[in-house]
């Protein structure tokens, strides 16, 4: 996974939770972001983004980053929790 659309699918999660707290319908989009996101993560998959160095020399040299290499089942769990948190969340506001 990219590292960019992880930053942006997180922090939008995030966002989402927050404002779900005035308006409703923004915390069940919340829940979706963050359980796509616990998948991804428990399904094994690597957090990375591509560097290319120019160094003069031809072709450019092409490194990868890892921000989350081996061990992102941990951080999955945790988003799978707060995607239950927040689905539980929902229900008991629609339900009141």
């Amino acid at each position: 996974m990219d590292a960019g659309l992880f930053f942006i699918m997180s922090g939008l999660g995030f966002i989402l939770l927050i404002i779900g707290f005035k308006i409703t319908g923004l915390k069940i989009i919340s829940v979706i972001v963050f359980f796509s996101l616990a998948v991804v993560l428990l399904a094994g998959y690597q957090v990375a983004y591509i560097v290319e160095a120019t160094n003069g020399v031809d072709p450019p040299e092409t490194m990868t980053k890892y921000i989350i290499k081996e061990n992102g089942s941990w951080l999955g769990s945790i988003f799978l929790i707060i995607a239950v948190f927040s689905a539980f969340l929902f229900f008991i506001e629609v339900l009141r």
